[in-house]
C-alpha cells in the first residue's frame, strides 16, 4: 500500500502469474442457480462433468459430446469404491439422472459397454455417457 496515494502494488513472480493464468484457463462455467436446486452431491460432480463434456470442441456438429468411464474411473470421481457397475448404477446413476432431469438445463444419457469373455454373463467394460438438453418445463 502506497501511503496518501490509494495506491496498492502488488508484486507476482512469474509462477504465481502463471497459476493465475492457468487457473483461468482451466475452469468451468456453471449456472449457480442449477447448483442450488440440486440436493447431492454426486448430482453436482455429474453437472460439472457434464459442463465439461459440452466445451469439448468439435468440427463437426453430428459427433455427439460424450464420455466414457471405466469402473475405476467412475468411483474415483465420484469418490466411491463400488466393486460393480450394477451398484454404481442403483445408487449414484439412476438417482443423479432423475434429479438433473427435474432441476438442471443439462442431463445425461448413458449406455453401459459390456465386453463378452467366453461363456456365461457379459463383463462390464465401460459406460458412454451423452449430454443432453433438457427441454424447458411449463409450470
Amino acid at each position: 500500500f502506497v501511503p496518501n496515494r490509494n495506491i496498492v502494488e502488488l508484486d507476482l513472480y512469474v509462477r504465481i502469474a502463471k497459476m493465475i493464468i492457468d487457473v483461468k484457463r482451466n475452469y468451468t462455467m456453471m449456472n449457480i442457480k442449477d447448483l442450488m436446486k440440486l440436493r447431492r452431491s454426486h448430482s453436482v460432480r455429474m453437472l460439472a462433468l457434464l459442463n465439461r463434456i459440452s466445451t469439448y470442441k468439435t468440427d463437426d456438429w453430428e459427433i455427439p459430446k460424450r464420455k466414457r468411464m471405466t469402473l475405476e474411473e467412475l468411483n474415483a470421481f465420484f469418490g466411491t469404491n463400488y466393486k460393480t457397475w450394477n451398484k454404481i448404477e442403483e445408487k449414484i446413476i439412476k438417482p443423479v439422472k432423475e434429479e438433473l432431469d427435474a432441476h438442471s438445463k443439462q442431463s445425461f444419457i448413458y449406455e453401459a459397454n459390456y465386453e463378452a469373455l467366453g461363456r456365461g454373463r457379459p463383463s462390464f467394460r465401460d459406460v458412454t455417457i451423452d449430454v443432453i438438453e433438457n427441454q424447458p418445463r411449463l409450470f
